[in-house]
């Protein structure tokens, strides 16, 4: 009996020490989140032009086309809740902001991130961008926590040195320039797949409606807080059940256009300049639908 308490307690030790050199080595592992706070915390005071937001916001929108100084904030997956504690930190240091870029989607991304299958992206704010909301002992202050994406990142820092999915010096995420457009990416059953992801967290909205923090805080400090419909594909566009989720966006985004005097909407899911070589899946740009539409948001909103 005491032999086998000491090899369950010397197993129990090993995966002790093997977590913990994971979670050692994920925590070093470059990412966006730290890259983008050690930004903002050097250089708030230079920023112009904020983006936040989603992945709509996140691939869509290349901070160096703007001619003012810009940064891209956004994130995959980001919620409401998460734009508005990252505008929170540096309300003091942004003395030159004057405008806020936000995907209209993000609308409706009004749901705890925690409720997702992508929980494991409260670890990155908890750890990486100075948003404790979770307690230290909870897993959501430990990379281990989840399992899979630690390991994933562990194994691109041994083989690469860094993380495969970056982002720029402005905040831009590299994962969609380094990717080949691929046709199979625009399909109907890529649509249905895209449609379900969203359906599913569809039922998780109206928990937290962090849109209206938002928003007064530029109404109150004179910032434009532009509200922008991103490029989706034909295929995504003529989609009829895609048609009907685009439609719940533009009225949302509408409706909110007319509470605040500090929104500027405009709606470019449709837009006929741009085709289906601009984009990385059905309802993300690559890097050159990123460039042309951050050209042309520069040039509607006098950027």
């Amino acid at each position: 009996m005491r032999r086998f308490l000491l090899r369950c307690f010397g197993f129990l030790v090993g995966v002790i020490c093997l977590l913990g050199i994971a979670e050692y080595m994920a925590r070093r592992c470059p990412n966006a989140y730290r890259i983008k706070d050690e930004w903002m915390q050097s250089q708030a005071s230079s920023v112009e032009t904020l983006v936040l937001g989603s992945s709509h916001a996140y691939a869509a929108i290349q901070p160096r086309c703007f001619s003012t100084s810009a940064f891209n904030l956004a994130n995959s997956n980001q919620t409401q809740r998460y734009d508005w504690l990252l505008l929170a930190h540096d309300t003091t240091t942004l003395t030159l902001l004057h405008a806020i870029v936000y995907p209209a989607s993000s609308l409706f991304m009004d749901y705890r991130l925690e409720e997702t299958s992508e929980w494991y992206r409260c670890i990155y704010y908890q750890l990486y961008s100075r948003c404790p909301q979770h307690s230290w002992l909870s897993k959501y202050a430990w990379e281990v926590a989840s399992l899979q994406t630690c390991c994933w990142k562990v194994q691109s820092l041994l083989v690469s040195g860094e993380s495969d999915r970056m982002c720029d010096e402005r905040g831009w995420c590299t994962y969609y320039e380094a990717q080949h457009w691929q046709r199979e990416r625009l399909t109907a059953e890529q649509v249905d797949d895209r449609l379900q992801k969203y359906e599913s967290r569809h039922e998780l909205h109206g928990t937290e409606w962090y849109f209206d923090k938002l928003a007064s805080y530029c109404q109150r400090h004179g910032i434009r807080l532009l509200l922008v419909g991103t490029p989706v594909s034909s295929a995504f566009r003529n989609h009829h059940d895609a048609q009907s989720y685009l439609e719940n966006i533009d009225r949302e985004a509408r409706q909110q256009a007319a509470r605040y005097g500090c929104i500027e909407y405009r709606n470019y899911t449709a837009d006929s300049r741009f085709t289906d070589e601009d984009f990385f899946d059905v309802d993300h740009l690559n890097s050159r639908g990123a460039e042309k539409f951050t050209t042309i948001l520069s040039q509607d909103f006098s950027l």
